[in-house]
């Protein structure tokens, strides 16, 4: 994204959205790391959150879960972001130069932690890689529910996308 076109209240917003996952006390520290990726990609990827580990589909058993559905999940966005098959996965891009699995690296982790907790009568809505909540269902509704290219009309101009 070019944010060479973004005021003063973009900017503070992009920011402001970015520091929502994290306790205030905290924000005098993240903000000016934030401010910089945003300055130099075009995006806050809290690169002070990429996992150490190599991002790669590890056996179920390898992830702490309370059912094998959210085991399978975790699974699953590990083998999005295996380097071997994403695109662009320290960018948590999967295909198509803007296919991304989340947003940033904090919400890889609170979906990791919400996944963790997942019982099997329960459904953890995301709402374009953000972690909307985990909500009492059936044992045979979806454990998951996603929401991803959601349509904004006021932002859904040909001008707005970055091809």
């Amino acid at each position: 994204i070019n944010i060479s076109e973004f005021g003063a209240e973009d900017l503070e917003l992009a920011l402001s959205n970015a520091l929502r996952y994290f306790p205030k006390e905290l924000h005098p520290v993240l903000a000016p790391e934030f401010a910089a990726e945003l300055k130099e990609y075009g995006h806050i990827y809290m690169y002070r959150f990429l996992p150490t580990f190599e991002m790669k589909a590890y056996p179920l058993t390898a992830y702490p879960a309370k059912c094998v559905q959210a085991q399978c999940i975790m699974h699953m966005i590990m083998n999005n972001l295996d380097h071997a098959i994403a695109q662009y996965p320290h960018e948590l891009i999967t295909y198509g130069t803007n296919g991304s699995v989340l947003q940033n690296w904090a919400q890889f982790w609170l979906l990791m932690q919400y996944l963790s907790v997942l019982e099997e009568d329960q459904t953890l809505a995301l709402y374009s890689g953000h972690p909307h909540g985990v909500f009492p269902s059936s044992k045979s509704a979806p454990r998951m529910v996603v929401t991803n290219g959601m349509v904004i009309w006021n932002y859904s101009k040909v001008k707005h996308i970055d091809y």
